[in-house]
């Protein structure tokens, strides 16, 4: 009775498990990349599927027939394994499609047997995605530096590019493009690309370009050839505090003194790291030149008048001058007036017969 037994197990173990395969689901998902296609895109097919034992092996082909794409998969079983549900995934490279509708049925065989089919669509579009994808390497942007923008996989056949809504030509290489900007402040830049169907896209950037400090250098000569009395006064108007001074003789101040004849470098660079370098000469005078001791200006600042006092000389010579260098005023006695001038910081340059100096005065 016991081989009996066994047959009967037997049996019903086998139909047992052909009724479980029957009813069992094998392909279970079909998806494509990227979606949705472009006829441009690079089409990569993705099948998950299930085979009956743990000892099968998946393979699949494809062809592609005018708007038909089909797909096998062959589930082979070689050898021994347990009758257990082992999934597997399959990837298709399809490459590039051209603009279309195409049926897409996907076969599942298990031995050269149909086991299951499923069909779908793939709409291939007739337009590329033109891919504007540009970054800007720095943030910190000063009049004058060149802009790098970063090519970062962009897409396109022909590309325009926009500065606030103004057509401008960046040089351009592989992997970056080169602009200098001859304008300070907000720049909104356009990047739009455009493949041969006429397809868009684009990114957009702000930039803000800062200002580079703006320096004017008053220079006052030296008294003798081989005197070290001259004197340089840089006034800024403009750029970000601090400053970093730096002269060509060593010194890290606004205004420097006891200086021979020769010419006189200055690196600025303001809390903006924009750095702007300007040159000036100290000369040897033509006559006699001694600085005014003892000499106040007040109010500083002042809404108007201001007063000059000094234990020298009455005779004294003002000029103001705005901080460009241009010389707005030419007065003379101890009692000013910084009438019909804007408010604003102002040079006084203050002359006698044998002497002069420069003040800063603010008007209010």
């Amino acid at each position: 009775m016991r081989p009996s037994f066994h047959i009967n197990y037997f049996f019903v173990f086998l139909f047992f498990v052909t009724l479980n395969f029957k009813s069992q689901t094998w392909i279970n998902d079909v998806s494509i990349y990227p979606f949705p296609v472009k006829q441009c895109d690079s089409v990569t097919l993705t099948i998950e599927g299930n085979m009956p034992s743990t000892n099968c092996l998946s393979n699949v082909e494809y062809y592609i027939t005018l708007n038909n794409i089909t797909v096998n998969v062959f589930i082979t079983c070689p050898g021994i394994g347990g009758p257990a549900i082992t999934p597997y995934l399959e990837t298709v490279e399809l490459g590039i499609l051209p603009s279309d509708s195409f049926n897409l049925v996907v076969n599942q065989y298990l031995e050269n047997d149909l086991q299951e089919t499923n069909i779908s669509y793939i709409d291939a579009e007739s337009c590329c995605n033109a891919v504007s994808n540009i970054e800007v390497e720095s943030d910190s942007i000063c009049l004058g530096d060149s802009v790098v923008f970063e090519n970062n996989n962009t897409y396109a056949d022909s590309v325009v590019w926009y500065d606030n809504g103004q057509i401008f030509y960046p040089i351009e290489s592989d992997s970056f493009y080169l602009h200098t900007f001859s304008s300070s402040g907000i720049h909104n830049i356009l990047h739009k690309v455009y493949d041969s169907l006429g397809c868009a896209d684009s990114s957009n950037i702000e930039l803000f370009i800062n200002d580079l400090p703006d320096v004017v250098l008053f220079s006052f000569p030296t008294s003798c050839v081989n005197c070290y009395d001259g004197e340089i006064i840089a006034s800024i108007s403009s750029g970000l505090q601090p400053y970093i001074v730096s002269w060509s003789n060593g010194d890290s101040t606004l205004q420097i003194e006891n200086l021979g004849i020769g010419i006189y470098t200055l690196n600025l660079t303001d809390g903006n790291d924009c750095s702007v370098t300007e040159n000036i000469e100290v000369i040897v005078s033509t006559g006699k030149v001694k600085k005014l001791a003892e000499i106040d200006v007040y109010p500083n600042p002042t809404s108007n008048f201001f007063t000059i006092r000094n234990n020298i000389s009455n005779n004294i010579i003002v000029n103001i001058y705005d901080l460009n260098g241009n010389k707005l005023k030419t007065m003379s006695g101890s009692d000013l007036s910084l009438k019909n001038l804007p408010k604003g910081l102002y040079l006084l340059s203050i002359k006698d017969e044998i002497s002069n100096s420069v003040f800063q005065i603010i008007k209010e």
